[in-house]
Order: structure tokens, then sequence, then C-alpha cells
């Protein structure tokens, strides 16, 4: 009897050791972190550049990020946005009225020291290199005290946003300092940046893929692409000055905190 007894007890302690492992490692999992996924779609920034000034967007991604699962994006160049008078304009009028002012002079002397103006641009005169040389001098102010007198009048002042039609060409873009340009040449041939329009296509379905155009670049240049948390897009025109837009389509894994 005591035999069957301590079996039973044996049993009982074999599967409440079980059990307390089994609770154990459910709460375990139900603690454990996973990975998630962010979908930025559609993302627009929009930047104005010429070809003194390039166009510049940032695009930031959390520290967590583990991998991209998709990298594209949209450029569109369109008219620019100004506030200044041309173009096909909607404007304001605003007068402003000026009441009368004097201006009174009571010097009866204005003197010059004496100077001395060194020419050494060989292209410009000769002989050179050569210098002029002005005495000390004065011109007297005749009559003198006198004034002048600024009547009551009014200007009239236009304000308003204006759009200019862009006039760039020869575009280049760099991404994280990586001149991009060619390698989307070659995989979107007669689809790159020209002028005005939406670039590579309006269709939502095709946009430029920074990850198609991996395998065109450099171990170094990848890296520094795909490993970084802040993607700086420069967009650079030869001649001329443009309003454009970025549209962004991100997909990436990172770690859920």
């Amino acid at each position: 009897m005591e035999n069957e007894l301590d079996i039973i007890e044996n049993a009982l302690e074999i599967l409440f050791i079980r059990q307390n492992r089994n609770t154990t490692s459910l709460s375990n999992q139900s603690l454990q972190r996973r990975n998630k996924v962010l979908d930025m779609f559609g993302t627009e920034i929009l930047a104005q550049g010429s070809a003194t000034s390039p166009a510049i967007f940032n695009v930031y991604v959390s520290t967590d990020l583990l991998y991209y699962e998709r990298m594209e994006f949209k450029i569109e160049i369109g008219d620019l946005v100004t506030t200044h008078e041309s173009g096909d304009s909607s404007m304001t009028s605003t007068v402003v009225n000026i009441n009368s002012t004097n201006l009174s002079l009571s010097s009866e002397n204005i003197e010059l020291s004496g100077t001395t103006i060194e020419v050494d641009e060989a292209s410009l005169v000769s002989p050179n290199p050569h210098s002029h040389v002005s005495s000390s001098h004065a011109h007297s102010i005749i009559p003198n005290p006198h004034s002048h007198t600024s009547p009551p009048h009014s200007h009239v002042i236009q304000s308003g946003v204006s759009s200019v039609p862009s006039t760039a060409t020869g575009f280049r873009l760099y991404i994280n300092s990586v001149d991009v340009t060619v390698a989307f040449q070659v995989e979107y041939p007669s689809m790159w940046i020209t002028g005005s329009g939406i670039f590579p296509s309006q269709s939502i379905n095709l946009n430029f893929d920074i990850l198609r155009i991996m395998t065109l670049l450099t171990p170094e240049q990848r890296d520094n692409i795909l490993q970084s948390h802040h993607l700086q897009f420069r967009l650079e025109s030869q001649e001329g000055f443009f309003q454009a837009k970025l549209i962004m389509y991100i997909k990436y894994s990172h770690i859920n905190r």
C-alpha cells in the first residue's frame, strides 16, 4: 500500500514540475521581443534648387533599423513658386503713402584727402602696373546752407504668389554623397530626369528602386546607403532653377522596443 502511495506521489510531483516548466516557458515567450516592420508610403518632401544651390532632401529612419525591405522614390520637377512678381501670378496691390520729407545740408565744403589708386591687372590697361595720385583738395557747396524737399507722394507695392516655369537641365542625384546618376540611368533608360515632370513615371507601380542599383555600386557605397539612419538626397542641375518634390516609398524591419 505504501509503495502505491509513493508511486502516486512521485507521479504527481513529476506532473507538477512539468506544469511549472510549461508555465514558465509560456510566460517567457509572451515577453519576448518581436521585430516589427514600418511602411512609409508616399511621404513627400519639397525643396528648391539651382545650378549653384542644389535641392536637399533629408529622410530619417529608426536607429533600431535591421534591414530595408523596400527603398523606392519618385522625383517631381515643377514650377518654382515665389513671392516675386514674375510669370503667371495672382497679385494684390498695396499703396504706401510717404509724407513730406526735407534733407538739409549745412557743411560748406566736402574735403578729400590725398588718395593713390594702383592698377596691376595687365589685361585691363597699358602700361601696367601704374598708379594715379589725387592730391588733397575740397569742393564747395553753393548755395549753402540749403535743403531739398520731397512732397507727399505714394508708391504701389504688389505682393502675392508667382509660378515661374522651371528652366533646369542636366540633373545629377547623390544619396549620402554617392553619385547614383549613372546607376539609375542604366537601370531606367530613357526615364531619367530631364526637366519638368514626374520621374521615372507617373505610374504608382514604377519608381526609382535604390535596392535595384546596389549591384552597380561598390561595397563601401552600398554600406554608406543601406546602413545609414539618415538618407540625404542631393539633386543638382547644370543650369537653371527648379522646384523638386521627393516622394518616398520605404519599408524596413526594426527592433521592437
